[in-house]
Order: structure tokens, then sequence, then C-alpha cells
């Protein structure tokens, strides 16, 4: 008799691991808490601790932390994206961070900012004063003293440390590395979000973001057109990562456990240090985005968590802003007022992108009530962005909006307040909407966001953004020329100081910093009102000449040109004129560059 035949269990099938998108999600942990503690390393300089010190304590302080991340993952409870979608989005980020490298798109923030990297790579410490016009003694003009952000020092040290200089340091390798972490760390804000559709939203997202050319301060413009500034990676990488953590505290049912609470207090403050470091705007953001994810916490009855979130996230900022408030100049923002609304300097003056900005908000408070239709996320999630969201838009209306204002030292930097409300991501969640019958409303609420998005929209890399496309790696210039006059004054090696636009001025000062300038960005050299033997009216007078001023070019002021001149000691001069005023200015001095709008002349 044969025996009954032997029954073997169907094996299911096992999804495949996800090794990149765990390994990129651990680098992009490793990269935050690396700068939380640069920025305390930095803090160290500032009080007396040498760079290189710092450096080195910095370098085995991140190995270790490397270490620790790879056994101990501290956001283990963030959903994985899967083996494919994984890949696709690290193909995604790899495609965006090389059309970041090869965007060029200046901005005059580089004449401080990437200016003090340089002065800092040659020079392997900290500047005690000024180092723009490069004049001995001479104190700091403008910003805060001390200067808190630490992201500037510490890609002028690696450019210090490792030869390179400053300019390739920032522009060729700081700035794929960090769109690549921006488009990483809006992915993974979808994730913690639940997304229906997680691959689909980053899309829509990166449309709206990479389109977003058409005004200065669009979210679009303060991504990878701007990627390598610190202010700009605190938008695009720290705030989606802020929201992020916190979404996962979210999913947790009832208060956490005191180890697990003690972890994400360690996590938080890590990252309120790294958005500090970035830029001096965290010490009002980072609070008020804590604040704008606890609220979900206080609705579940979780009142510990919540506090804790927003104190260990604020205890870097209020470090930073203590420095600020009690250093004897302040934060300086009274300058440069705007009078605008803050969400005019944001989203621009196009209707369609209102409308989109405005209907994602909606849906997304709208998914609380019904979620059937609407829910675009988990339900988590859904409360806690909705009420997050809430706030951030209260944040940015009287009466809460003018006193906040009035908390950041003036309305220069206030439109940043506008950065609590995380647009980009939120424009992302209408492909998450269900997709019910007839595909409604997911499908034609995506079509109508393309259609808003393409009706406006501007490519970040176009010449009516101010930008132009380049090989990767290429520095951020408006013209090579500009780059191009600028090597050639450095080659002149001017024993006094050279005059020349503020484009190539700028661009100067990033090849080098042993040089003087007349003038920069025009509202650095104003500052110079109030510093005694500056010839602040010669600089003015002479600078706005160089960029271009056609008013002045008048016989009139030919001598009081050349007296400007000789009573600043300019050897080496770039103008953007070429005529008879000029032939006469420059008659006894030697012919030397000239290209584009740009004529240059030697004594």
């Amino acid at each position: 008799m044969t025996g009954a035949p032997t029954l073997t269990p169907v094996e299911t099938a096992r999804p495949r691991p996800d090794r990149v998108g765990r390994f990129v999600d651990g680098c992009l942990d490793v990269a935050v808490a690396a700068l939380g503690l640069w920025t305390l390393l930095y803090w160290g300089v500032l009080a007396g601790l040498t760079l290189t010190a710092a450096l080195v304590g910095w370098t085995i302080g991140v190995v270790g932390v490397a270490v620790r991340r790879a056994r101990h993952s501290w956001t283990r409870d963030l959903p994985e994206g899967g083996a494919v979608r994984s890949r696709v989005v690290a193909g995604l980020a790899g495609a965006v961070a090389l059309f970041a490298s090869a965007i060029s798109r200046p901005d005059g923030d580089d004449a401080s900012f990437v200016v003090r990297s340089t002065w800092i790579a040659e020079h392997g410490a900290l500047p005690d004063g000024d180092f723009v016009f490069g004049e001995p003694g001479w104190p700091a003009t403008f910003g805060s003293v001390p200067n808190v952000s630490s992201i500037e020092a510490l890609l002028g040290a690696l450019a210090r440390a490792t030869g390179l200089p400053a300019g390739d340091v920032v522009y060729r390798y700081a700035v794929p590395l960090a769109a690549f972490a921006a488009v990483w760390a809006l992915w993974v804000l979808l994730r913690a979000w639940g997304a229906r559709r997680p691959v689909a939203s980053l899309v829509l997202a990166l449309v709206f973001l990479m389109l977003g050319g058409y005004a200065h301060a669009t979210w679009g413009n303060l991504f990878v057109a701007r990627i390598w500034q610190g202010k700009v990676m605190l938008l695009a990488v720290l705030v989606p990562y802020l929201y992020a953590y916190v979404a996962v505290l979210w999913r947790r049912h009832g208060p956490l456990p005191r180890g697990d609470l003690s972890r994400a207090a360690a996590v938080l403050a890590t990252v309120g240090l790294a958005a500090v470091g970035c830029s001096s705007t965290a010490v009002f953001l980072v609070p008020l985005v804590a604040a704008a994810t606890s609220v979900a916490l206080l609705l579940a009855r979780r009142w510990r968590d919540a506090v804790v979130v927003v104190l260990s996230a604020s205890v870097g900022p209020f470090a930073a802003g203590l420095m600020t408030v009690l250093s004897p100049v302040g934060a300086r923002n009274e300058g440069g007022r705007a009078g605008e609304w803050l969400w005019f300097r944001v989203l621009g003056d196009a209707p369609p992108v209102w409308a989109l900005v405005s209907v994602a908000a909606v849906l997304v408070l709208a998914g609380v009530l019904w979620p059937r239709w609407l829910a675009a996320l988990e339900r988590p999630a859904q409360v806690g962005v909705a009420t997050a969201v809430a706030v951030g838009l209260l944040c940015t209306v009287p009466p809460l909006y003018p006193i906040l204002t009035a908390l950041t030292g003036g309305d220069a930097i206030a439109y940043r307040i506008a950065w609590v409300v995380p647009v980009p991501a939120l424009v992302g969640v209408v492909a998450s909407l269900p997709a019910r019958r007839w595909a409604a409303p997911a499908a034609p609420a995506v079509a109508l966001a393309l259609v808003a998005i393409l009706a406006v929209g501007q490519p970040l890399w176009g010449r009516s953004n101010g930008a132009g496309l380049g090989r990767p790696g290429t520095w951020k210039v408006r013209e090579q020329v500009d780059l191009a006059a600028a090597r050639w004054i450095v080659e002149q090696a001017p024993r006094g100081r050279y005059l020349a636009a503020n484009w190539v001025a700028m661009m100067t000062g990033v090849l080098t910093s042993e040089l003087r300038p007349v003038g920069t960005r025009m509202d650095y050299v104003r500052s110079l009102d109030q510093v005694p033997g500056s010839q602040v009216e010669e600089r003015v007078f002479l600078q706005s000449l160089a960029d271009g001023d056609t008013s002045l070019r008048v016989p009139g002021n030919l001598e009081r040109t050349r007296a400007a001149l000789d009573a600043l000691d300019v050897s080496v001069a770039c103008v953007a004129w070429s005529d008879a005023f000029t032939a006469e200015v420059f008659l006894e001095w030697g012919p030397g560059f000239a290209d584009g709008p740009w004529t240059c002349w030697s004594r």
C-alpha cells in the first residue's frame, strides 16, 4: 500500500531586503549627527579651542557616530521604502545632485558665506573682525558677532586639511552631496508620514521644486539652486528631517518609555544643533517647527513627549540665541527690511501657485474629517500634519506674525517663518490622495497640480531665473568671464587695493582672502559708515562706478574719480564700462584684461 503523499507548506515570498534604503538612511542620520557634533566643537573654537583640534576631534567623533549608527538605528520605527522604490529614489536623488552640480545661479550672499570659508582655509583660524575688506584691525561690519553658524567654518577647515581650494570644496563637492541629501530627506519625510504613493508624491514635489524659478525666494530657488548655503541646507534637509523624526514619534501608541524618550531627546537636540550650525535662522525656526509638530502629541494626551520634543530641539537654538543677544552687536538683522507679506516673498504673485499650495493645505486638513476620500497619509500623520500646518499658518498672520517678526530683529529675514510649513511635501501629498471611483480624487488632483506648476513654472537653471547650465562641478558664477576677471586680479597681486564690480569682487574673495577690495556688495560697503577711517564715501562712489552706474560717468566726475582712486591706493581696476570717460580715467594705467563686460587696468 502506497503511503499518503507528504504535504509541504507553501513558502511565501519574502520581500527583498532594502539594503540601499537602510544604507542611505544611515548616511543621512550620520551626516546630521556629524553637523551637530561640529557645531559643539565650533563653539569650543569660539571659546579658545584651535580649529585643528576641533577638526581632529570631529573626525574621530564622526567615526564613532557611524559605528554607533551601524549597530543601533535611532530611526528604527521609520517605515522602509522597499528595495525597488529605494533604488528608484536613489537614482532620482543622484540625477538631482548632478543637476545641482551643473546649475550656476550665483548669489550675493556668497560675498560673506563662501568668502568666510576661504579666509578660514587660508588662515587656519576663525576671523577676528573683518574678513571681507581685508583691513587689519577692522571689526566685523555685518552679521552677528560671534557668528554662531558653523557650516562655513567646517567647509573652510576641510579645504585647509585637504589642500583643495575653498571654492572647490563648496561648489564642486558640497553641492551634489547636499542636493542628494535634500531629495532623500524629502523621501524620508513622505515615508514617515505614511504617504499612500510616496514615490509619486516625491516626483510631484520635485517637479514643483525644479520649476520654482519664478521668484527669488521660492522653495525651488532655496533648494538645489543655492544648496551650498547654510540656510538652504537648513530648509531643504533639516526641516524635513525634523518633521520626519517627530512623525515617527506620532506613530507610537501611548507615551514613550523613559529609555526611548531619552534617545528621542538626544536625537532632537542633535538636530537642533545641526540646524543652528547651518544658519542662525534656526534660532527661531526650529522651536517653531518643534512646537507645531508637537501639537499632535498634545492632542493624544502625550504631554511629557510633547514637552520633551520642544525643549530638546530648542536647546541648541536657545544657546545660539543667547550668545547672539549677549553679544555687543546682536543679530544685526535690521537692514534690508521688506514690507511685503511673507507669502508673496516665497510664492511670488502667480495665482496658480497660490491656488495649488492652498488646495494642498486644505486637502491635508480635510483628510482628517473625510479619510475615505481625502486621507493621503496614515491616520497619525494625517492628524499630525494637519495640526502642524494649521499652527504654521497661524505663525504667518496677525497677531503672531508681527510678534515673531519683532523677535527676529526685523523683517529682513522674517519671511523665513513661512518655512515652518513644509510646502513641497504638501504639494507632493496631492499624488497620494485615494483613488476610488473613476480614480477620483487622485487623478484629477494630480493633473490640476501639474497644470498649475507648468502654467507659471520656470526651470531653476533657466536664464529667466538668472542661472545657466555648465559642466558638473561648475563654480556658481553669473558668467565664466566673471571668474576669469577675478583670476586676472589675483594674478596681478596688487600691492594696494583693487576695484571691481561686485560679482567679480565676490569671486576674487572666493579665490583668496589676501587681497583688499574697495568694495563688494553695496550694502556691505555702506555698513562701513561706523568704521573710523574707512573712507566710505570714496568707496561707495567707486563701487557704484565699477558696478556700472551711468549717471556718475560724466566729465565733471573725472577728477573726483582719480582722487578717490589715489586716496584708496587702488592699483588694479575692473569696471563694467569702456568709453571715453574710462580712457581718460585710466590714461596712465596699463591695459590688462578685456572680455565680456569687463575692462581691467593695472597701474
